[in-house]
């Protein structure tokens, strides 16, 4: 699942043909796998790399198991490993990725802080009640996720429950607090891991940009695009993602 985003490449060459640098441009990253996947397919690898390649004092601060069935985010494919991909070597490989494209100790921690987050964001619990005035609401349960999403994020539970439970409506004259049912609940759960990802990996393609990049902002240069898209593809539930790609790809044909 490397591949489920788009991509376009400019390679930047000089006019005597001596490459200047690259240029990268993501969209339409597949945001929906982060909280759900299809059956026989993983997760973004990033997470199982991270469960098994990361060393114990770093799973320990994160509060993370090595177990993937732990993780609802991680169990609903029933796959978890392939037999061609190394998950340990590769996040050895993503460390070093990271130095070189000059992460510094925060900001690796950062990541994995936020890859964290979105697992234990993901074993959540909601439990329904109904307000005085009769109206379907939820609330967070108390549970070890709770304590270590709160941990990693750096918020109290407090905040985190009333960002999930409720939708504030603001108009020109007033403004209403709505709950959510706990199905809303869910859903508001899994927004929020999904744009925790989402702009991770805007903000980590950026980095990578700023390593490339060419320096010499005045120098004449030519160069080739090369748009790499994932394919067409019909699922039994499809991303919105999915489908802009469906039709890109009849556009494109």
């Amino acid at each position: 699942n490397s591949s489920r985003f788009g991509k376009y490449t400019r390679l930047l060459f000089s006019q005597t043909g001596s490459i200047l640098g690259i240029q990268l441009s993501e969209y339409l990253l597949e945001k929906a796998r982060v909280v759900e996947q299809h059956d026989r397919e993983r997760n973004f690898h990033i997470f199982y790399q991270l469960l098994r390649g990361a060393d114990d004092a770093l799973l320990q601060s994160l509060k993370l198991t090595r177990n993937t069935a732990d993780y609802f985010y991680l169990s609903q494919s029933g796959v978890d490993r392939v037999e061609t991909i190394d998950d340990k070597a590769d996040w050895s490989e993503v460390v070093e990725g990271c130095r070189i494209i000059g992460l510094d100790d925060g900001e690796r921690e950062d990541i994995c802080q936020l890859l964290a987050a979105i697992l234990h964001l993901g074993n959540l619990q909601f439990e329904g009640f109904h307000t005085p005035q009769g109206i379907n609401a939820s609330k967070l349960l108390s549970s070890p996720a709770l304590t270590a999403t709160c941990s990693v994020l750096g918020c109290q539970a407090a905040q985190l429950e009333t960002v999930l439970t409720q939708r504030v409506l603001s108009t020109a004259l007033e403004r209403v607090v709505k709950p959510l049912t706990v199905s809303d609940a869910q859903s508001a759960r899994d927004a929020l891991s999904k744009a925790i990802y989402s702009r991770l990996f805007t903000w980590l393609v950026t980095r990578i940009n700023e390593c490339i990049e060419v320096k010499n902002k005045k120098a004449k240069r030519r160069t080739i695009g090369v748009l790499d898209i994932y394919g067409f593809e019909i699922f039994q539930d499809n991303s919105f993602e999915q489908f802009i790609i469906n039709y890109c790809n009849e556009k494109l044909q």
